[in-house]
């Protein structure tokens, strides 16, 4: 039963790393948001194989805190 259920799961697992590996995912690289201080705010822009309209921003830094 373990043996049939390791072998599924690593046949998945492989199935799925050759599937991103390679999708060709179109990225712009340090795309200029603003200046603060002489330093330069960049984001990353990455464009998705079949867009849907909708989006996801991630903001790092932005003063949230953890224990």
């Amino acid at each position: 039963m373990t043996t049939k259920l390791c072998a599924s799961f690593l046949s998945a697992l492989i199935f799925l790393w050759t599937s991103i590996s390679f999708a060709e995912e179109r990225i712009e690289k340090n795309i200029l948001v603003g200046m603060v201080s002489g330093l330069a705010l960049v984001m990353d822009v990455h464009y998705p194989e079949n867009p849907n309209g909708y989006g996801i921003v991630q903001i790092s830094g932005s003063g949230w805190n953890r224990p």
